[in-house]
């Protein structure tokens, strides 16, 4: 995890930033490290949950794949998702 790929306390400013202006991942994905964290549903668990890492998080962090659980109604400026779609 660097610079080059990742939006993290160190380098966004203290706020979110506009998409694909980081490097893409090893899958050809960008902004998959930082930024906003994302809502996902957890099948094992059958709840809502926040995955990833935000634009005020350390870059240690960002490496990790942390999963919270918030209420299903939480609204945050550091909570975004992620469409997505089975090929």
């Amino acid at each position: 995890m660097s610079d080059k790929n990742c939006w993290y306390n160190g380098n966004s400013g203290g706020k979110s930033q506009p998409i694909c202006k980081k490097a893409k991942n090893e899958n050809g994905i960008y902004d998959m490290y930082g930024n906003v964290y994302e809502w996902c549903w957890d099948e094992k668990n059958n709840e809502k949950v926040v995955k990833g890492s935000c634009f005020n998080s350390s870059l240690q962090e960002c490496s990790k794949n942390t999963k919270k659980t918030a209420p299903a109604k939480t609204q945050s400026l550091k909570i975004g998702f992620r469409v997505a779609k089975n090929v």
